[in-house]
């Protein structure tokens, strides 16, 4: 009934390192961005016909999705009920097989609750709900402040049960949180609250499995390695050796991505602003359409140097890569120093989807930096006052 260990494992190790050290948001955003990134709708399937992975999608479907079933049951339960089911399950099941039916059965018999909806409903569908929050507004009654808005669900298939964590922060710096089961296509919700609030965010850790709204996940290279069509500009001036190694990485792109097209930038008048884009080498024509209208990095072509924050990385021995987002879709940059750099660069890039740049050095070429630009505001965020000061939310305990 389908390989639920790779969900499991990934949950209780790698995500279970993250939240230790306090990034299980993170993590599990990743997570959400990989399945968006890389799943779509032709290759999505049930969580039951997961086998094995054979691809990021599959990677996406069998590991990440079925490691937010396990968060969400977590959440549903709580801590003590969901570790006392995880040992039910292996008390009754070990050298046996088993299956998702008898992962359920464990966490009914642990918590006394009826979970057959909530199996049916994430092992046997495909897709992803999608949210919106609408209508948030706050009045004050007497001393108090009573805040109102709705949470809905915006999909096209048929709402998923959910139960959508609202977290609000009040304006003298303290955190409320509230909880609104969605038991159908939309709720409502109304706060009593001590201080009037200032702002209000719906699953600000990520803690459903969901399609992620603009905004909440920066750009990264998973846009640009899962998109199904796309072009990829060489650089016409490039010299013989550059540009046999671009057009030889470009193809290894390309191969089995769907419908990318390869041209030189002397063939383009300007940027597709339809399609994703990647843009390869120091010396193609379109670099200041790459760097226009953004303050975290600056290139230098003579010295081939790249700027990122107070960090400058500059000369023939570093490679680098980049995305940012451009009206909604990604638009792509990578070059290598060295021509001898770019075979490496051809097979290690597509293995660091979820960052928004990296910088290697050397010939093989070796990692020396990786990171994701920060992320801004949603449309799952509403402000309430007109000062917008940083806020941060505690992660939940591990």
């Amino acid at each position: 009934t389908g390989n639920w260990s790779e969900g499991l494992t990934a949950y209780l190790a790698d995500h279970l390192l993250k939240e230790q050290q306090g990034q299980g948001s993170n993590y599990r955003r990743d997570t959400l961005r990989a399945y968006a990134d890389y799943v779509q709708a032709e290759e999505d399937f049930p969580i039951r016909a997961f086998r094995g992975r054979h691809g990021s999608a599959s990677q996406a479907i069998g590991y990440g999705k079925t490691l937010m079933l396990f968060h969400m049951l977590r959440r549903e339960l709580g801590d003590e009920t969901f570790t006392a089911g995880l040992r039910r399950f292996y008390q009754g099941n070990r050298f046996r097989t088993a299956g998702f039916d008898d992962l359920r059965l464990a966490f009914e018999r642990a918590s006394g609750h009826d979970l057959a909806d909530f199996f049916a409903q994430w092992t046997e569908r495909t897709g992803a709900p999608a949210l919106s929050l609408s209508d948030v507004s706050v009045r004050k009654t007497g001393g108090r402040f009573r805040l109102t808005g709705t949470l809905e669900q915006v999909q096209d298939e048929v709402p998923f049960p959910l139960t959508v964590p609202l977290v609000v922060h009040l304006e003298d710096g303290a955190t409320v949180e509230h909880q609104v089961p969605l038991h159908g296509r939309g709720a409502d919700f109304a706060m009593e609250l001590p201080v009037r609030p200032q702002r209000v965010a719906a699953d600000p850790r990520f803690d459903l499995f969901r399609r992620l709204e603009p905004g909440e996940s920066p750009a990264t290279l998973s846009a640009l390695f899962g998109a199904e069509d796309g072009v990829i500009v060489l650089p016409g001036t490039a010299t013989t050796d550059e540009a046999n190694a671009y057009r030889d990485l470009a193809n290894a792109w390309a191969k089995g991505s769907g419908n990318w097209d390869i041209v030189e930038d002397s063939a383009l008048v300007s940027l597709p602003k339809d399609r994703p884009v990647w843009l390869l080498g120091w010396n193609n024509r379109f670099l200041d359409a790459f760097t226009s209208g953004q303050d975290r990095f600056s290139l230098d072509p003579k010295a081939r140097g790249v700027r990122l924050g107070t960090d400058r990385y500059e000369g023939e021995r570093f490679s680098t890569a980049l995305v940012r987002d451009r009206g909604g879709l990604p638009l792509g940059w990578a070059a290598a120093g060295d021509p001898a750099a770019i075979p490496g660069l051809a097979r290690k890039l597509p293995h660091y989807g979820k960052y928004s740049y990296l910088v290697f050095d050397g010939k093989a070429p070796d990692n020396r930096l990786k990171d994701q630009w920060p992320a801004a505001d949603s449309d799952l965020v509403a402000w309430l006052t007109d000062a917008r000061p940083a806020v941060s939310i505690e992660p939940l305990p591990p």
